[in-house]
């Protein structure tokens, strides 16, 4: 593969880096300097929008694109050190992904607005779907009989019953689909938040931390570190 300078990637660390700071990503080993500078600056600009009306995706984005471009150099400096003077796109991407997840672990550690932010994300993301189609879905999968509903229909309801907010029917589900299946992940994921909604902290801990070492899923992480200072903190952040 061609090999070219570090400058000539660096788009592609700022892109993947601002999809991975919302939607969620394996710890890399840069110094700590960068991080605290991105961590503590972002944390700012944070809590100056949140001080100032509802602190929005779309401004925690605006957060992270400012310091990409006031911290470019030193991104390009912990890239060469990690790679030397030249990177291939595959290395420019993972570097990204690796350094998206760490900045967003100290964050979650650290800023309790991008916590707030982050544990709210996790229920709201599917909020874009039509969820009045979803509902006339999901009441066609009930009318098939109960001696023909296998794991593929589980899986398949109780994944639209998430997308709707249905949690609890959900989760009932995620019981059937581990029944069958004890190590899918999708039951697994609805199990342990459904232990983390009832403040079963530790519980809904050692599934996510599972899930990450099974898949090595980024999202599995975040849920990881956001019941862990939920767990260090006895309550929950709403």
């Amino acid at each position: 593969m061609e090999r070219v300078g570090f400058e000539g990637k660096l788009i592609y660390m700022r892109l993947i880096f601002v999809i991975l700071f919302i939607v969620f990503y394996n710890v890399a080993n840069c110094q700590d300097t960068l991080y605290n500078v991105l961590t503590k600056n972002i944390c700012n600009c944070l809590n100056y929008k949140k001080a100032r009306g509802l602190l929005t995706y779309n401004d925690a984005i605006n957060c992270v694109n400012k310091e990409n471009e006031n911290q470019s150099e030193l991104y390009i400096q912990e890239g060469i050190l990690k790679y030397g003077e030249s990177v291939t796109e595959t290395q420019a991407i993972q570097f990204a992904k690796d350094f998206g997840l760490n900045v967003s672990l100290k964050l979650i550690d650290s800023c309790s607005s991008y916590r707030e932010l982050m544990d709210t994300a996790r229920y709201s993301l599917y909020n874009y779907l039509n969820k009045d189609s979803l509902i006339k879905e999901i009441a066609k999968l009930k009318l098939i009989n109960t001696n023909d509903r296998n794991l593929n229909f589980y899986i398949k309801r109780a994944r639209m019953l998430f997308w709707v907010s249905n949690f609890k029917d959900a989760f009932e589900d995620a019981e059937q689909i581990l029944k069958i299946d004890s190590t899918n992940q999708l039951g697994l994921h609805i199990f342990a938040m459904q232990m983390e909604t009832n403040h079963n902290y530790e519980a809904a801990l050692k599934i996510y931390n599972n899930l990450y070492e099974m898949s090595s899923n980024p999202r599995y992480a975040i849920d990881a570190a956001l019941v862990k200072r939920k767990l260090h903190n006895g309550i929950p952040y709403k």
